[in-house]
C-alpha cells in the first residue's frame, strides 16, 4: 500500500511518513497534506472535497 500511494503522489515511500492523504466518498485521491507544510484548515477542505465532487470520467464505461 505504502508503494501504491507513493507512486500516485510521486513521493517516495520512505517520504510519506506523516502525510496525511483525503480521499472523498467516491475514492478519488483529492489531496496530500504533507508535515513540512502548515496545516490547512481540516472541516473546511473536507467540506470543499464533499461539495464539490469529481466528474466520472467519460468513454471509460463497458460498451459492446
Amino acid at each position: 500500500m505504502r508503494l501504491a500511494y507513493a507512486i500516485v503522489t510521486g513521493l517516495t515511500p520512505e517520504t510519506l511518513a506523516g502525510t496525511v492523504f483525503l480521499v472523498d466518498p467516491a475514492g478519488w485521491l483529492r489531496t496530500r497534506i504533507r508535515p513540512c507544510n502548515p496545516p490547512p484548515d481540516f472541516f473546511q477542505l473536507a467540506r470543499s472535497i464533499i461539495a464539490n465532487p469529481l466528474a466520472p470520467p467519460t468513454g471509460m464505461g463497458h460498451h459492446h
